[in-house]
């Protein structure tokens, strides 16, 4: 089997996806930067890890057992833990929907987005470029200058060592790449206007099964030079020129610095 990715996007939750109620329980969340979720014991709350914090907070803590979590899988977000059938009324429709849900929830105790969460990628398909091994997931670049007389004498100006790569999917089906009506956060033409467009930063799982702190890197999207980020089919293209069944994406990452 393929090793495949998952790709999940810093993304700002705004004033207007902050409320919803569990059992006629109101929560508010907080307004911050956010990934949709977190690894394995992060120490900084996720979204799915601020939403679990604040249900588990309730007063009274009518739901200690509550879990907010992702698949590392679908990117599906699953709310379960309540102990017994719970209604979730959104508040906030735009939570709802960047979550994944698509309704109201009542009835079971456990529920399952209808939809990938927005601002993640999950690939259906492994990836066919890549710099080495996948467990290191970049190469080194070198900005250093070395020079040499006409003399033959040698010296040079040490730069830095950059963490860098290019990466390639080839094969990838149409709603892995482009939106459609029916897609809705899952094609990377919603990633690219989601996440890339701000320049924002992008965890990279190499392996979407593993959710520990050593499984990572995080990244942001790289060009060529100084050259603007540009337009999303100089990435995307069809794989078979005239068959929009099939897409090759290729693609570069630069390591993240803040």
């Amino acid at each position: 089997m393929p090793t495949l990715q998952r790709y999940l996007g810093r993304f700002t939750l705004p004033n207007d996806a902050l409320d919803f109620t569990i059992g006629g329980n109101a929560v508010t969340l907080t307004s911050a930067r956010y990934l949709m979720s977190g690894y394995a014991a992060e120490p900084t709350n996720q979204l799915c890890e601020h939403i679990q914090a604040k249900v588990r907070a309730l007063g009274g803590n009518p739901y200690p057992a509550f879990t907010c979590t992702q698949s590392t899988t679908t990117g599906k977000i699953t709310l379960s833990g309540m102990g017994a059938p719970t209604a979730i009324v959104w508040t906030d429709t735009a939570l709802r929907d960047l979550l994944g849900f698509t309704a109201g929830l009542s009835g079971a105790a456990t529920y399952t987005g209808t939809n990938q969460a927005r601002y993640c990628w999950f690939p259906t398909r492994g990836l066919s470029e890549y710099p080495g091994d996948l467990t290191k997931w970049w190469t080194q670049r070198s900005t250093s200058y070395p020079y040499r007389s006409a003399g033959g004498q040698t010296y040079g100006v040490q730069g830095t060592l950059l963490d860098e790569g290019k990466y390639g999917y080839r094969h990838l089906p149409k709603a892995d790449v482009i939106t459609t009506s029916a897609t809705v956060w899952e094609s990377l033409q919603q990633f690219f206007a989601d996440v890339i467009h701000p320049c924002e930063k992008i965890r990279v799982f190499p392996d979407r099964t593993l959710n520990s702190g050593p499984d990572y890197v995080d990244a942001v999207w790289g060009v060529e030079g100084e050259n603007p980020i540009g337009s999303f089919t100089e990435f995307a293209s069809r794989h078979i020129r005239y068959y929009n069944g099939l897409w090759s994406v290729d693609f570069q990452m630069w390591e993240f610095v803040s």
